[in-house]
């Protein structure tokens, strides 16, 4: 074998093939079969390597070169600015080939037994493409915090992309800022999305799993965090997956989207903890959460700000669960709009702090649970004075059939939100306990008819004032298997 002195000018780097990265020695300092060091020219002599070395050439591909020291003590985690790749972090070098080839080369230290880590230094590093994160399990890259920018300058492209297929574990991203150049939107820029996760699986149960995602500052981008099928694929399970201290800014579609249709798998939770958004450089024109159907999820510590209509959706069979959540300066536009819409699924919210411009004509409703189940408790919804609109906000709106929910303490600081209009009172079929008592009801709608869905459900009858007191009412079967509803008091 000839000796290598450099490869594309760069001293001391040599190209492998991804079997001879298992191939070298890891012990001691010069020895036969320990750790390979270069001579005073940098020359890298064959008796320090087994197996064999291909010569570089100016036609190398960035993806095969490899730095000889990381490659032989397969100890410390893959740095980019290391020569072999070339990565500057200067912001106006082009560092999308360095970042692409030190992802690639840790995915194959991390199959063959090294590190499998890749760190990356503060800087802004400049992107044209999307950096693809594989389908290996067990992949980590790391940065210094806000420190270490990934810069997109190219509109309509993700930032980071993961695609695998059955069974893809274990991921790490954690304290990066994935920047844009320039604000991107749906119409134009459906494709930017910072953290893309595409699976080409047709049924099964691996999907993507025990994923972390943690200390992400996210600005500009269309989207923030997308999962979804690609191919033929339909179903991609996305489950026990964490996000920690997430920090978007300026976002115009989504936070969160899941764009499986149909077919998805997902339990066991979701953890979404410190999710922040603020800024509004234009009005986001998606669902903040779009859960869509089929997963389990918990929230907490939720923040998002400078957001337009509705905030979460999530239907068939998903079960949600959000502990304490702040939303501040939430623009209602849309007539009829929903802030939290879910359908057909479990839901569940304690704590939520709300202020709300009433830009349109309305009416608006804060929580519109269509054939649901759950508890939402401990709420305060107030106006901008400045904003308040002509249209009105509802606190409720139960429909379809199957609900039954228990609301808890809420206040209101406007006499513009309103809890019930008189032809509303339906809904409150639904409600099991309102702040742990009865639900009151308006006598002079009827009650449903009795039945052995409403067995034991108690509701308060406002009387008339002048002829009627009020009264309470309970759903008794009696000995001949009928149903009534009959005076407690």
């Amino acid at each position: 074998m000839s000796e290598v002195t450099s490869v594309n000018g760069m001293t001391g780097a040599v190209v492998l093939t991804a079997a001879d990265v298992e191939a070298v020695p890891t012990s001691a300092e010069g020895q036969p079969s320990g750790v390979a060091t270069l001579d005073g020219s940098g020359v890298l002599k064959e008796a320090q390597l087994s197996g064999s070395v291909v010569s570089g050439s100016a036609g190398a591909s960035p993806a095969q070169i490899v730095p000889v020291a990381m490659a032989i003590t397969k100890e410390a985690p893959v740095n980019p600015l290391h020569p072999s790749f070339g990565a500057l972090g200067n912001e106006s070098h082009d560092d999308t080939a360095a970042l692409q080839a030190a992802i690639t080369y840790a995915r194959t230290a991390g199959q063959k037994g090294g590190v499998g880590e890749l760190y990356i230094p503060g800087g802004v590093y400049k992107l044209s493409a999307f950096l693809n994160l594989g389908t290996v399990s067990g992949l980590k890259i790391r940065g210094d915090g806000e420190e270490t920018v990934l810069k997109q300058f190219t509109n309509n492209e993700p930032i980071l992309q993961r695609e695998g297929s059955e069974g893809v574990y274990d991921g790490l991203v954690s304290g990066l800022k994935l920047n844009y150049a320039s604000q991107q939107n749906q119409t134009e820029h459906p494709k930017s999305v910072a953290v893309s996760l595409l699976n080409s699986m047709t049924g099964g149960t691996g999907g993507f799993a025990e994923h972390v995602f943690r200390d992400l500052w996210i600005n500009y981008a269309t989207t923030c965090f997308e999962w979804g099928p690609t191919g033929s694929a339909t179903a991609v399970p996305f489950w026990n997956n964490k996000l920690d201290n997430i920090i978007c800014g300026n976002i115009s579609l989504h936070l969160l989207n899941n764009n499986i249709v149909s077919g998805s798998v997902g339990g066991p939770t979701n953890e979404i903890s410190r999710l922040t958004h603020i800024g509004r450089t234009i009005a986001p024109t998606g669902v903040a959460l779009n859960l869509r159907a089929g997963h389990e999820w918990v929230f907490n510590s939720l923040d998002i700000e400078d957001w337009q209509d509705s905030l979460l959706y999530a239907t068939g069979t998903s079960q949600v669960v959000i502990n304490g959540m702040h939303v501040e300066r939430h623009h209602l536009v849309s007539n009829a709009a929903k802030v939290f819409n879910v359908s057909g699924s479990q839901f569940t919210l304690k704590g939520l702090n709300g202020s709300y411009y009433r830009d349109g004509t309305g009416p608006y409703y804060l929580f519109a649970m269509e054939s649901s189940r759950g508890e939402i408790g401990n709420f305060h919804s107030f106006d901008y004075s400045e904003h308040l609109g002509s249209g009105i906000l509802r606190h409720f709106l139960f429909n379809g059939s199957g609900g039954a929910f228990q609301i808890g303490p809420r206040e209101s600081s406007s006499g513009n939100i309103v809890d019930w209009l008189k032809e509303e009172s339906a809904m409150l079929v639904q409600l099991y306990s309102d702040c742990g008592l009865p639900p009151v009801w308006d006598s002079s709608v009827a009650l449903p008819t009795a039945s052995a869905t409403y067995r034991g459900r108690f509701f308060y009858l406002k009387g008339t004032n002048t002829t009627t007191a009020d009264h309470l009412v309970v759903c008794r079967q009696n000995e001949k298997n009928e149903y009534a509803w009959v005076n407690v008091f």
